[in-house]
């Protein structure tokens, strides 16, 4: 299984954000990548950015049709390893959320820290050559 590096772990806990060296397989983000085209494709009437509790299969209760593909990732051992090398073993999969939105120079991340920051795992599904605020 991956391991953060001593370095990575350190850039978590002064910073609150890492981008470890770790990568799905491409066969991993490929799927991902044909999970989600279907997924927009199936909900019509619901904007992109709106696409919300997708791990859960089907009608969700909030309008939205999801796919058990998002829930096997939030499961994905290699990823929850990561996590738990700078959070702990208590791990809980709090909701799963589809940020759609056009590359570009006013792409960025957030930069949240402190008592109320939360672990995200975030994935760029297209790729985009610039600079990001991150």
């Amino acid at each position: 299984m991956p391991r953060l590096t001593p370095r990575e772990v350190e850039q978590y806990r002064e910073s609150g954000i890492v981008i470890p060296q770790y990568r799905l397989p491409a066969s991993e983000i490929d799927r991902l990548r044909a999970t989600l085209d279907r997924l927009i494709a199936e909900n019509p009437g619901v904007r992109p950015e709106r696409l919300v509790s997708i791990h859960i299969d089907g009608d969700n209760g909030e309008g939205v049709r999801g796919s058990r593909a998002f829930l096997e990732l939030g499961h994905n051992p290699a990823i929850l390893d990561l996590v738990e090398q700078v959070i702990g073993p208590d791990i809980i999969l709090w909701g799963c959320q589809i940020f759609c939105k056009p590359g570009g120079p006013w792409s960025s991340g957030p930069g949240a820290s402190g008592p109320d920051a939360m672990m995200a795992y975030w994935r760029a599904s297209q790729t985009f050559a610039g600079v990001s605020g991150i």
